[in-house]
């Protein structure tokens, strides 16, 4: 992709650098009573915008952390096919997760930690983001699954 406008990264598939905080990392920095935003510093990975809402004035996103690695025991994942991770521009060399089992949420207009002025890696197909839902529905509201960035 070669735009880079506001309107682009904000397409439910869309994959950008976001300085994503997993829930293990959240849970360590309450533990030691340091702020979330000490968590993660200087190292943006990549994720899929997976909702975005507009509400008073603001746009409420969350977000789905992208991997090469296998997911963890407790957390929960979709392995991405092949012809995706090329569609996201992502390495075609590299098995690739996307985890349903939690997310990231923030508000673009009062993040600290989200570049509007990036290019987009690439986009998830609808028809696998409808997959990536569905996964992701039964998790979503479950305590711990909601990390918020703001």
């Amino acid at each position: 992709m070669t735009t880079s406008s506001p309107h682009d990264l904000l397409k439910k598939g869309t994959l950008l650098h976001y300085d994503y905080v997993w829930g293990h990392e959240r849970n360590k920095a309450v533990a030691e009573n340091r702020p979330l935003t000490s968590v993660n510093a200087k190292k943006p990975r990549t994720a899929c915008v997976m909702a975005v809402r507009h509400r008073g004035g603001y746009t409420h996103i969350a977000l789905l952390s992208v991997s090469s690695q296998p997911p963890h025991p407790e957390q929960r994942a979709i392995e991405i096919p092949e012809t995706e991770i090329r569609r996201a521009g992502l390495s075609p060399s590299r098995p690739a997760w996307i985890t349903v089992s939690e997310y990231n949420y923030d508000i673009v207009e009062l993040s600290y930690v989200f570049n509007p002025n990036q290019t987009p890696r690439g986009r998830f197909s609808l028809h696998f983001l409808e997959r990536v839902v569905k996964a992701a529905g039964p998790h979503l509201f479950r305590p711990g699954a909601r990390i918020n960035r703001r």
